[in-house]
């Protein structure tokens, strides 16, 4: 299109120039016309004689002589003269041949209209423009989505972090009281092995035959072998014998770190 138009401004020039020079070539030959029917009028109006009624008229309006002889013979020129430039001018219009159009342009692409391609070029910009819009709006709704999904997982961090807090919490209470308890235990214990120790041997045996096994493990093994030895010898024979076996096994056993720190 911008191809097209450029060609048609750089024949423009060329049209106005021919243009030029055939409107001097028509103005010489209507100014040569003018001058010979000019000279051949004057020469006709200077054989013809002078109209008597006119120079009758002329002599009663005009007391002087030469006067009237001048203003007629200027009246008689100019109108003459007028009439040849009449007949001259149609006569240079009637041989004078029209003007050809200019050449039409040929050859490249065919001829687009400038209101046409502004009006293909606005179609295909309204075109880009709700594609461009299209884009943008599923865009933003992927960004809402996205946000939204953000804001999601935010707040499921922030339970989830508070349930871990809470069970951090509660286990290390759980922690606590169980170390409390096993520390109370303990005393106890050792208060029970205070008193079994400042008992007598018989005594002794006869209740150690019936507690259970594992207070019974726990009792007798925080007791010194020479507060045990006489006790044992008044116990049981089976009940002393199963006592004995455990308190080997016990003593054989590693001690794991979490029997002395706790869980």
């Amino acid at each position: 299109m911008f191809d097209k138009i450029l060609k048609h401004l750089r024949l423009l020039p060329l049209l106005i120039f021919v243009a030029m020079v055939a409107f001097a070539v028509r103005l010489g030959d209507v100014i040569v016309s003018v001058n010979h029917s000019m000279g051949g009028a004057i020469a006709q109006d200077a054989q013809l004689p002078p109209d008597p009624s006119l120079l009758n008229a002329i002599t009663t309006n005009n007391p002087s002589d030469d006067a009237p002889l001048v203003q007629v013979e200027e009246t008689t020129t100019t109108t003459t003269t007028t009439e040849v430039i009449e007949t001259g001018d149609e006569a240079q219009a009637d041989n004078t041949p029209p003007m050809s159009p200019p050449p039409a342009v040929t050859g490249g692409r065919p001829w687009v209209d400038a209101i046409d391609a502004d009006m293909e070029y606005s179609e295909v910009r309204a075109e880009l423009f709700e594609a461009l819009a299209e884009r943008r709006r599923s865009l933003d709704a992927r960004e809402a989505e996205i946000t939204k999904r953000e804001a999601l997982l935010a707040a499921a961090e922030s339970e989830i972090n508070q349930k871990y807090d809470e069970m951090e919490s509660l286990r290390e209470e759980i922690q606590g009281l169980l170390q409390q308890q096993s520390e109370e235990e303990e005393e106890r214990i050792v208060s029970l092995v205070k008193v079994y120790e400042g008992m007598k041997a018989k005594d002794a045996a006869n209740i150690f035959n019936t507690l259970d096994m594992d207070i019974l493990i726990s009792v007798m093994g925080r007791m010194s072998e020479r507060k045990l030895a006489p006790i044992l010898a008044e116990m049981n024979p089976d009940r002393a014998r199963s006592v004995t076996i455990f308190l080997a096994e016990q003593k054989s056993l590693p001690t794991l770190p979490n029997q002395l720190q706790g869980p």
